[in-house]
Formats: structure tokens, C-alpha cells, sequence
């Protein structure tokens, strides 16, 4: 058992220096009205930097360094393969982040929530006036 806390609290340290890029905590979805809808040959999205990858990362190196060492030893293993392993993915994540996603087929459409209006992407062809949820 003891072996595990270990590796949780290093884990957790790596997570509260995470910060969302808009999905996720502090994300709202709302009913946001459609304006316009365009049918695209072609949708390409700016590639995403993924926080779980971090995440992830920072587990996987915190649970292979909790196999060295012993004592304080195994302690200073566990911190250093959760850096490591998250460092790791964090450049991953930096090497992508001006990368494009492409995909045939698909819509743009632009919805509108008060005053403010968003396009998304979508492979679904919704309605113009009607009222979809969108991640605000």
C-alpha cells in the first residue's frame, strides 16, 4: 500500500501545475443558436495541446521510478520519473502545438450565444435557427 502514495502525491504535484486550454474544468456548454452552416471539402483544425498526455506522462514515469531506489532513495526515483515523464510529454505536446489536423468532408458552422457568434466544426449538418450545445 505504501508503495502507491508515493507515486499519487508526485502525481498529483504534476496535475496542479496543469492549466486547461478551455476544455475541461471551468468549460461551459450552452444552447447557442445557428447563424450559418458551410459545407467544407476539407476541415483542418490547429492541433491541440493535450494536458492528459502531460498527465499521463508525469503517472508513467512516477510508477516506473518507484521501481528503483529504496527509502529516501526510491522517494527522489518517483519525483525524478514523474519530471521526466512529463517533461517528456510536454514536448510531444510543443512539437505538435502548430500542426494542423485534416479530415475530408465535414461543416463549418457559425452559431451565436447573446452577442457574441463561434464557428465550429462539425461532421453533423445541423439546421440554420436551430439551437445546438457548444462549448462556450
Amino acid at each position: 500500500m505504501k508503495n502507491y502514495i508515493l507515486p499519487l502525491i508526485a502525481s498529483s504535484i504534476i496535475l496542479s501545475g496543469c492549466v486547461s486550454t478551455g476544455s475541461g474544468f471551468g468549460s461551459r456548454y450552452v444552447m447557442a443558436q445557428v447563424m450559418l452552416v458551410q459545407q467544407r471539402d476539407e476541415i483542418c483544425e490547429k492541433a491541440t495541446n493535450e494536458t492528459g498526455n502531460v498527465v499521463a506522462g508525469a503517472v508513467v514515469g512516477g510508477l516506473l521510478g518507484s521501481a528503483f531506489g529504496k527509502g529516501k532513495g526510491k522517494t527522489a526515483m518517483v519525483a525524478t520519473g514523474a519530471i521526466v515523464g512529463g517533461a517528456v510529454a510536454n514536448a510531444n505536446n510543443q512539437e505538435t502545438k502548430d500542426q494542423y489536423r485534416c479530415k475530408s468532408g465535414g461543416y463549418s458552422v457559425t452559431v451565436t450565444y447573446g452577442n457574441n457568434t463561434k464557428t465550429i466544426i462539425t461532421q453533423q449538418p445541423y439546421q440554420v435557427g436551430e439551437y445546438i450545445q457548444v462549448e462556450w
